[in-house]
Parts: structure tokens; sequence; C-alpha cells
């Protein structure tokens, strides 16, 4: 399990317990969907890198590679883990 599954396992353990407690397999399950959010992942960072810049340095396109993976994945990842299960409260308690 890569990173990206091991990731959405804890997501799910902590935010979405009783469907956690569903899974029949987890280790494949959580297995797969890291190999799903990784190559999701790569294909929007190269969508989001776009192509070589006439003049670019090393050091720009590098910078330019990893704020495009970045981008991809937060965005991947927010659209794949699912939201917290509902408690009931719209707020945070008051201190």
């Amino acid at each position: 399990m890569d990173k990206y599954g091991r990731r959405a396992q804890r997501h799910w353990q902590q935010h979405l317990p009783s469907q956690h407690a569903k899974i029949q397999d987890p280790e494949t399950f959580f297995t797969q969907m890291g190999d799903t959010i990784s190559d999701q992942i790569e294909d929007l960072a190269d969508q989001i890198a776009g192509t070589d810049r006439p003049g670019e340095t090393y050091l720009d396109k590098l910078g330019r590679l990893n704020l495009a993976r970045l981008e991809a994945e937060t965005e991947v990842l927010r659209e794949t883990l699912p939201q917290p299960e509902a408690t009931g409260m719209k707020h945070p308690p008051a201190r």
C-alpha cells in the first residue's frame, strides 16, 4: 500500500468509522484506492504543469513541476476522500 492508500485508510478510520468497518478486505481496498489516487495525481499534475517554456531554467522547471504536483495532490485528495460522517453539529462547540 502506498502513501495515498495509507492516508485514505487513516481518513476513513478517523472520519468514517462505520463505513470503514464494513470494508471486507481493507488492505486490498486501500491499496487499490492508493493506486488510483496516485494515477490521478500524476495525470492532473501533467495537465497543470503543461509543456516546457522557452528559456525556462532547470530551477524554474523544477518549481513549476513541484507546484503542479502539489496542486494536483490537493485537488485529487479533496475530491477522492469522503467527507466526515455527519455529527449533527454545523459548527464546532464554542469554548
